[in-house]
């Protein structure tokens, strides 16, 4: 990417440079060397998230974001995930693990591992397979990719690195073309995410658009602009298997409550 203009590109360059500094500190041969040093078995995402029940959740763990600002001000990722589990209605935990414009952390990953038993999702912008090893050795159990900063080549690269790590991924996609090079990718998992990465803003109808072209055997994932029981509902109709809420959730004072409110559930 030459230019820099879009927020897109200043994380991807902020990414790059992290990138360099972490491949001089610790090459990735040394990373590969390590893999056997992993504590936990990985937790199978994708079967948590293939509902059994109707709508799976996969609610986020996030300080902050480029559009946002601060989220959070008395932000405890440890406190959030226990309320997480204590709430019996999330399927799996995304963490955002990007630091410079989302606050998040990949030691979060680790943190969090014993206080869960459900999958633990890594958030962030993998753009080199350093990245997936470096994800797989922070206890994580499946990570997304970007299709918007991917092509076709290394969406399948990355995609079979991860799973011969065990490891699921979500493509997440914005537009046709992205989805239908997740599919050619052989994504098993696809994420649809309303909020455009250049601008922010969110289409609320990008789900229902885009969803008719998913083959039914791969599993779909609404993300993004999922604040009421009504949105959920709109993209679950549209066929969603799982959604993935973040900033809903973690404005809420009561967790649960939120949970239960966009599920439509109650006590």
């Amino acid at each position: 990417m030459t230019h820099t203009n879009t927020i897109l590109d200043k994380i991807i360059a902020s990414k790059m440079e992290e990138l360099k500094k972490a491949k001089s500190s610790i090459p990735l041969e040394t990373l590969k060397k390590s893999l056997d040093t992993r504590e936990t078995e990985v937790r199978n995402f994708k079967k948590a998230i293939s509902g059994v029940k109707e709508l799976s959740l996969i609610a986020e763990i996030k300080k902050a974001s480029p559009s946002l600002g601060t989220i959070v001000d008395d932000f405890d990722h440890l406190k959030i995930a226990q309320e997480y589990q204590l709430s019996l209605l999330v399927d799996a935990i995304s963490i955002i693990t990007e630091n410079d414009h989302f606050q998040g952390g990949l030691s979060f990953i680790r943190d969090i591992k014993p206080l869960t038993s459900v999958p633990l999702f890594r958030k962030d912008f993998i753009v080199d397979e350093y990245q997936i090893y470096e994800t797989f050795l922070a206890e994580s159990d499946a990570l997304l990719l970007i299709a918007a900063i991917l092509d076709v080549d290394e969406l399948k690269n990355f995609l079979h690195i991860s799973r011969s790590l065990g490891m699921d991924c979500l493509v997440e996609t914005h537009n046709e073309i992205e989805v239908r090079n997740a599919i050619k990718a052989g994504a098993s998992i696809i994420g649809i995410n309303a909020r455009d990465l250049k601008t922010f803003e969110v289409s609320k109808n990008l789900f229902e658009e885009l969803a008719k072209i998913i083959p039914k055997n791969i599993i779909t994932v609404a993300e993004s602009g999922l604040e009421t029981f009504e949105d959920v509902e709109k993209v679950k109709q549209a066929g969603a298997d799982a959604i993935l809420v973040g900033t809903s959730i973690m404005k809420a004072r009561n967790k649960k409550l939120q949970i239960q409110k966009l599920l439509g559930k109650s006590d």
